[in-house]
């Protein structure tokens, strides 16, 4: 496995896991709408928790496809690389309210493993 090739995947990891962040940052509480609609499961939790907004989901797939494309990729390895990150932080969102941790609270290992699950297809899908 080529070590440059690795590098640009964790790269565009970063890119998805960190677009959302900076236009928190700079949104402030704008356009922030829950991506759970403010769903309430039966357990009086929320489905995700009011820290998984449209806003942030939408900017890691627009600013990961558009750096894969900066990087020499294919775009869709930049929407893969995202809707995995997407994936699993919403996923970890999810069992961290079933468990009762308010949301942006971190659970070591939960947030980690799940976030990076979409690097093994990204490797497989540039490998081709």
């Amino acid at each position: 496995m080529h070590t440059t090739l690795i590098f640009q995947l964790l790269v565009l990891l970063v890119v998805a896991n960190g677009a959302p962040v900076l236009v928190k940052k700079a949104l402030g509480d704008q356009l922030a709408q829950p991506f759970d609609g403010g769903a309430v499961l039966p357990d009086g939790r929320p489905l995700f928790g009011s820290s998984k907004t449209v806003r942030g989901v939408v900017s890691s797939f627009l600013a990961t496809p558009l750096v894969a494309l900066l990087m020499g990729f294919q775009w869709e390895v930049g929407a893969l690389v995202a809707g995995g990150a997407v994936a699993g932080d919403l996923f970890s969102s999810f069992v961290k309210r079933r468990l009762g941790f308010p949301p942006s609270s971190m659970a070591l290992g939960l947030d980690q493993i799940l976030r990076s699950r979409s690097f093994p297809l990204s490797l497989a899908f540039c490998s081709r």
